[in-house]
């Protein structure tokens, strides 16, 4: 048995010229230092034929022995554990941090950064199918087969069989959309996977005032025909119930979609984006501070006429195309229109963004479809959690009510904030 220095690198690997990179380091020294042994015919006994122990280079020193070939390893049990963090979303340098400290220090840990990348990629690569919509469908048959029955999933492709829409929900969400359907809210979400598919988030809000998902859909594109597809497979799976409101951003196409398939439903148009679109048009404070009031204050009809004409003329914008545009666009923006409708509290998309920033935790604008919806899955794993937890606290326990001393303390203050 020959160590790890025993030899040399032959001339063709040090400076070969077709190649891009340069040469690794060399750790090759003709070290004459061995160990030989032979085993016995009969098989029963090991003889010491050559020992040598004059090495022609400086020993490596006790905290160096970690990065010796021999000494980095990743054992079966610490793959598996690579394997449970990556599904559940952790990077792999943050895997590398937490297993340093339980292992309480690299020197114990067994192997370098670089070890657990190379395993977590090769992980990775025997996950691999041949191509990665199947592995994402192959995914969703396997849970309906195993751990969801009641999941439900419908995919479109096209002439050449490539998926181009896909949307999935399941019984959880079914029964929150009947509960809770008076206000839907959805929105668009980019570059969260590797092929730039739109991400489509249906959400609403429930008993406990918290985000429930109705809903999630990948779609091709953004246009009115890919909506139109994914809201017609809503509705299918939601037994033809439509919505009271719905709210999204604004855009031109998501509402003619709307138009078609919720005839029945008050469309509102998100008053964050309304307000970004003001300030990004007028460029003018005073003006979006003004144009806000518009959005949430409850001025009657011709107080909101009036008002809006004064603000016109205050700003000189009788001939603004933007202003004309959003005016002509009132009754999907302005309180004073939509104040006789319920909205549960939802005047924007907020909730679809907060979704949205928590999902992409769990996600980068490279990652396969296969391992994107995984990561859906956990994040609506947690907000499910959250309901069963406020589940929990409503039905073991009492409010705390106000006691008479505190109601007198309390009731002047609150008339003031109203008068």
């Amino acid at each position: 048995m020959g160590l790890c220095r025993q030899g040399f690198r032959r001339e063709k690997f040090l400076c070969p010229a077709d190649h891009k990179r340069g040469p690794r380091y060399c750790t090759r020294c003709e070290c004459t230092a061995c160990f030989h042994v032979l085993k016995s015919m009969s098989g029963n006994s090991w003889k010491v034929q050559r020992f040598d122990t004059n090495h022609n280079h400086v020993l490596a020193v006790q905290e160096h022995l970690q990065f010796l070939r021999s000494n980095r390893k990743v054992t079966s049990s610490q793959a598996s554990q690579i394997h449970t963090y990556k599904y559940a979303g952790l990077q792999t340098c943050d895997i590398v941090n937490l297993m340093v400290q339980q292992a309480c220090g690299f020197e114990r840990l067994g192997f370098t950064r670089k070890e657990a990348h190379n395993k977590a990629a090769a992980m990775h690569r025997s996950e691999t199918v041949e191509t990665d919509s199947e592995g994402l469908l192959g995914y969703l048959a396997s849970k309906i087969d195993s751990t969801d029955l009641t999941l439900y999933a419908k995919y479109a492709i096209d002439e050449e069989d490539h998926l181009c829409h896909i949307f999935w929900s399941d019984s959880g969400c079914q029964g929150d959309y009947m509960y809770f359907s008076d206000v839907l809210a959805f929105d668009t979400t980019y570059q969260s996977n590797a092929f730039n598919k739109p991400l489509v988030m249906f959400v609403g809000v429930n008993n406990h005032f918290q985000t429930c998902v109705f809903g999630f859909a990948l779609l091709l594109n953004e246009k009115i025909e890919s909506y139109k597809w994914v809201l017609e497979t809503l509705l299918d799976y939601m037994y033809s119930r439509q919505p009271a409101v719905v709210v999204t951003n604004g855009d031109a196409t998501i509402k003619a979609a709307i138009i078609l398939c919720f005839p029945n439903s008050t469309y509102r148009i998100c008053g964050w984006h309304m307000s970004t679109n003001a300030t990004s048009n007028i460029k003018s404070p005073d003006f979006t501070k003004a144009f806000w009031k518009f959005l949430y204050n409850h001025y009657n009809v011709p107080q909101c006429y009036e008002r809006w004409d004064a603000l016109l003329d205050k700003f000189e914008l009788h001939n603004n195309a933007w202003v004309a545009t959003t005016y002509e666009q009132r009754f999907h923006w302005a309180e004073s229109f939509l104040k006789t409708y319920f909205f549960s509290g939802m005047s924007t998309t907020q909730r679809c963004e907060s979704i949205n920033s928590y999902i992409k935790r769990f996600l980068n604008c490279k990652i396969l479809l296969l391992y994107f919806i995984r990561h859906v899955d956990i994040a609506q794993r947690n907000i499910r959690e959250s309901k069963r937890h406020d589940d929990f606290i409503s039905y073991y326990t009492e409010p705390a009510y106000p006691t008479d001393a505190t109601l007198i303390g309390y009731l002047p203050q609150y008339g003031m904030g109203l008068y």
